[in-house]
């Protein structure tokens, strides 16, 4: 997937959520973060959706780590950014010494590293001892509750077939003496409706999306679009996602 390429300019606003939604995680993230007192590490930040509100949230330096180029220059410039740095590096290979964070958060990221294992014996390196690997996803649980997923069946194999099963997950990270201590299904509300979830679909700005041909795409927009013009009156839009915390 190349982030470096349209889907750069598009990402912050298709995969924009709602301040109550990101205040979902924080608090999610503050169930388990512990004392605080060091810098945690956003692996795979993109444009920085949850860097803020973590260092916001929790008064600690965070660093944002993402490779793609495109996604870091679509990032709030330097001087809004509180908190957070930002800083070009993948996470089989974390510019940082060992112990450096307090907590990794590492959201939807995981099926992006070309070496699983490698990626997380680097996340345990620079992690401080007993600091939470905090991996938010889709897996199994959930994997059938995000809204958009009925229109675009093509996209749903997709990531079927190329994303890590949580299982294969939990055993780089075993491997490397990190074992789960809680696995939360966490309800976000994604859009204020129908019509908004099909805007924001529309950018493409989801690798899965990004991955199908034209013509599935726009396939699948026109389902979406038509459930969008039945709906009478707005309903939010929620979906659940997982919350996998390894120490």
């Amino acid at each position: 997937m190349d982030y470096s390429g349209r889907i750069a300019g598009s990402y912050r606003a298709g995969r924009r959520l709602p301040p109550e939604a990101v205040s979902s995680w924080t608090d999610a993230v503050a169930r388990h973060l512990g004392p605080a007192g060091g810098a945690i590490l956003d692996l795979g930040s993109g444009t920085g959706r949850f860097s803020s509100a973590l260092a916001t949230r929790f008064g600690v330096p965070v660093v944002a780590l993402e490779p793609a180029d495109g996604m870091r220059e679509q990032a709030p410039p330097a001087g809004s950014r509180g908190g957070v740095a930002m800083a070009a590096g993948r996470g089989e290979a974390v510019p940082a010494r060992d112990g450096a964070f307090v907590a990794v958060w590492a959201s939807q990221v995981l099926h992006h590293v070309d070496d699983l294992p490698r990626c997380v014996a680097e996340l345990r390196r620079v992690v401080r001892l007993g600091g939470p690997v905090m991996v938010r996803g889709t897996f199994e649980a959930t994997g059938a509750l995000v809204p958009w997923a009925r229109y675009f069946p093509e996209a749903a194999h997709i990531a079927t077939e190329l994303f890590p099963t949580l299982e294969e997950i939990t055993a780089a990270f075993d491997a490397v003496g990190m074992q789960p201590r809680a696995h939360d299904v966490i309800w976000q509300t994604t859009a204020g409706s129908m019509g908004e979830l099909a805007a924001r679909v529309g950018l493409r700005a989801d690798s899965t999306l990004e991955l199908l041909n034209d013509d599935a795409f726009a396939a699948g927009m026109a389902r979406l679009e038509a459930a969008a013009a039945a709906e009478t009156s707005p309903v939010p839009v929620r979906e659940a996602l997982e919350l996998v915390v390894f120490v």
